[in-house]
């Protein structure tokens, strides 16, 4: 197995963890249910050290579930979910912070997510963000304006 690649048993708890980390809420679907374990699996190939940080939480949380005697972190109650998750947290805060950043970056960057909370579904660039108009601007820019290109074209 390569550096770039998750075992079996991490990918079968992968969207376990995932769930717990974002669980379902109302009409928001939980991280596991949204597909945020290939955005996990995209980042671990295309993010350096990211694969480091993926394979410290999750060799962390198989460790944990073969000591608790489960098959996997599915096969539990969601109370010793959560429980062995802050475990896994409190062992390593650092890579678990990294770790649960990613998850973050991968449920709020789907397209499904930011409707429901009321922004487009598109990047902020190129249209970027509306702006006031600043009747000012003209007087701030100006002198700047006047005293032309002081810089190197390259």
């Amino acid at each position: 197995m390569s550096e770039l690649q998750i075992s079996e048993a991490q990918r079968a708890n992968l969207e376990p963890l995932l769930d717990v980390l974002i669980p379902a809420s109302g009409d928001f679907a939980a991280a596991g249910a949204l597909g945020v374990a290939k955005f996990i699996d995209a980042r671990i190939a295309d993010t350096k050290g990211f694969a480091k940080t993926a394979h410290a939480v999750l060799s962390r949380i198989d460790a944990l579930v073969n000591d608790a005697k489960a098959g996997s972190l599915a096969s539990l109650p969601n109370a010793d979910r959560v429980t062995l998750v802050r475990q896994v947290e409190a062992s390593d805060p650092l890579t678990f912070l990294a770790f649960l950043m990613q998850v973050y970056l991968g449920y709020y960057t789907n397209p499904a997510i930011p409707p429901k909370l009321g922004f487009p579904d598109r990047p902020p660039q190129p249209l970027g963000h509306t702006l006031p108009v600043d009747d000012n601007l003209e007087e701030l820019l100006g002198p700047v304006r006047r005293r032309g290109r002081h810089y190197r074209q390259c």
